[in-house]
This record gives structure tokens, sequence and C-alpha cells, in this order.
């Protein structure tokens, strides 16, 4: 439903309207597409079609076809609506999320789509031998850090108890997340699970003994607390977020954080199927292995030249789902996306960027869109080279 709207969207910004266009009103030609397809430049060539691996805005527009996550964003504004999670409840502080998965949830090979899949993509995106970029994005999940980073807990060998945060500052020990008080369920569910990750912080370290030993050796507090102490790495298992059932997903954060279910709509956080995962390996993503949660599903990939997705029959939302086909195209030339805009070889491009040169000649016309754009750039600067 989100990616038909947005795709609407992009059709008005960009001037694929149902009138007849001509030079003097139009600057492409803007019949509407055949058979309900869409031909779109979304970017640069993708590095994967793996949700939890790529970092880039051209996969990010691939995957709101492909994948869909516990919440989407409103295509006007933005806030947090209802996607593979019907409903959710939010605990009174903000630290503790609930949610209610959809039973008619599909994978694109006909199995249900559980809280048991967040729970492991969850877990496998935090893998440090994945090293997902995006993973510091869950770093508000209680014990995320501590196991993408390796951390582990201190344990005392006697008495078998964990130290807690509470005993060293965080200048101490940089991978201790911040003391906070047990916080209580926005829904009644305890488990032996939800009395350990709801209780106390633990204190968390390096699980590196050599880096363990040089921080410890620069500051003599850290070192008094950790001789003749045992360390226990923090496990993916130790992650704050638990199925308590195969429709209900429960995530417990380090801190009060209102600001959270925004993020959830981001591509990291988006199931990615177990069974495919582990049966094909770093080759799941591959055309004739893929399988994806969203209202299109992967028909063809060659790469740099075009990735073909079809309307998902299987989706929760397929009745909403407008168009049959979209034909992403890997561009990102302006002049290039322009010139195939006019001939009419492409639907809509994902920027609405001219060269400086045309602006003059483009602005009268009824496809050029004048309006504030929101964007964000990264530009690194190597300082320690001098040319």
């Amino acid at each position: 439903m989100l990616f038909s709207t947005c795709v609407a969207l992009s059709l008005l910004a960009t001037g694929c309207g149902r009138a007849s266009g001509n030079a003097r009103e139009f600057f492409g030609r803007v019949e509407p597409p055949e058979d309900q397809v869409l031909r779109y430049v979304s970017g640069s060539e993708p590095e994967s079609l793996d949700p939890q691996l790529s970092t880039g805005q051209s996969e990010a527009r691939i995957y709101l076809a492909l994948y869909e996550g516990l919440i989407e964003y409103h295509p006007v504004t933005s806030q947090p609506i209802p996607a593979i999670a019907e409903t959710w409840d939010v605990n009174a502080d903000g630290s503790e999320y609930i949610f209610h998965l959809r039973a008619n949830a599909r994978w694109t090979n006909g199995e249900p789509i559980t809280a048991h899949d967040f729970v492991y993509s969850l877990r496998r995106g935090l893998s440090p031998e994945l090293a997902a970029r995006s993973a510091n994005m869950a770093y508000y999940v209680k014990y995320a850090k501590g196991y993408n980073q390796k951390g582990a807990f201190v344990r005392d060998p006697q008495t078998k108890e964990f130290l807690l945060a509470s005993a060293a500052s965080e200048k101490t020990v940089a991978l201790a997340p911040k003391a906070s008080a047990r916080h209580s369920s926005a829904v009644e569910a305890e488990t032996a699970f939800h009395r350990f990750i709801s209780g106390p912080p633990r204190l968390i370290v390096s699980a590196n003994a050599a880096t363990r030993g040089e921080a410890a050796s620069q500051n003599p507090a850290l070192k008094q607390l950790l001789d003749g102490k045992e360390f226990v790495p923090v496990a993916a298992s130790d992650i704050g977020i638990e199925a308590t059932d195969d429709y209900t997903l429960r995530i417990t954060l380090t801190q009060p954080a209102p600001f959270f279910l925004g993020m959830m709509a981001h591509q990291f956080f988006r199931a990615v199927p177990r069974k495919v995962v582990e049966q094909h390996g770093i080759h799941w993503t591959r055309t004739e292995n893929i399988v994806t949660s969203g209202p299109f599903r992967v028909q063809s990939w060659k790469p740099y030249d075009e990735l073909v997705v079809v309307k998902n029959p299987l989706y929760w939302d397929a009745a909403q789902v407008r168009l049959n086909k979209i034909r992403f195209y890997p561009l990102d030339d302006e002049t290039a996306m322009l010139n195939l805009y006019k001939a009419g070889a492409v639907d809509a491009t994902f920027s609405h960027s001219v060269p400086t040169g045309w602006v003059d000649s483009l602005r009268p016309l009824k496809d050029y869109m004048d309006a504030p754009e929101s964007a964000i750039t990264f530009v690194m600067v190597n300082t320690k080279k001098i040319l």
C-alpha cells in the first residue's frame, strides 16, 4: 500500500499524467505506462538485495518494493503506520515496545511471517560476522551494542553473579549501557527472558583480553574491579528482542526512546527469510533463491542493466497494489536520466534535479518540479594525505 502511494507521488512529480504531451507543455513524453508497468531510474547499481547489508539510497528505493518492516512511513506525513505489525503497544517511558503482527503476512514462498523471523533478522543484523554498516541503528536495543562490538559480561566466579553497569562509570567502561530503573511491560507477558532483560543493566567490557587489559592498565579502578573475574561474551540470545508467541514481538531498550518507533521502518529492521539465508548463504539474494516479503517479488536481475520485480499476489495488502511490474534501471547521471525521460524510455527518476544549464529552459514546463526536497549528503575529507 505504501509503495503504490509513493509511486503515485513519483509519477505526479515527474509529470507522468494522462494527458498527451508536446514540446511546449512538457519536457518528456507523458503517456501513462502500458499494462501498469513503471520504468524507474533508481540510482546507482545496487550493492546487494540484502536489506541488512546495503546502506545506499538506491538500494533503499528497491527495498521498499521487495521488503516490508513492522511499520512503514506514511508517504505524506512520514509518521509510522502499520505494516506487518498491525498494532503495537508502548510502555509509559518509551523503553519497551510490543508489536502485534498480522496473521496474513506471507513470504513470497507462501510461508507465514512470524515474530521469530524478526528475532532472527535482528540478531543476524547485529552479528559481528555480518559486519552490517547500519548495525548501530539498533544500539538502543538492550545489549545490542555489546553483542555487535564483541563485548562480555563480567561475572564473579565465586558467587556467579554478574556485575552491574552501576559498578563503573561510562568513562571507565565505554561499552557499558546507561543504568536505568526496571521498567514495566506495556503488556503483561512475564517470561524468564523478560525478567532478565528488564533487570538492571549488566556491566560490559571488551571480550578481547588484550584490549581489556590495556584499558585496565590505564585505569586502576577498572583493574581492581576486573581482577579475579571471569568474562562471558554477550550472545545473540541476550539481545533485548523476544517473540512471546508467533505473532507478538517485544523489544526492550537500554533507555527511554520515544523516537524508536520512527526508526523501525529503516531497512535494517526488515525481516529476512531464515531458511533461505541458511540454505544458500551469501547467494540467498540470487534470482533463483531470493524470497521477500513486500508488495513485489524479483522476476529477473541483470546487473548494470535492469532489475525487474512483479506484483506479489501473496502480499497481505495486494488488492491496493496498482502496479503489475517495476523495471528498476541503475543510473545516476542526471543528463542521461533526463534524456531517457525526454525520449519516453523511463517514466520516473529518483532525482528531481536538473543540470544547471537546463534550468531556464525547463522551468516553464509542466513537468518541471520547483519545490524543496529534504536530503542528507555525507562528505568525507581526507585530512591525513598531503597532495
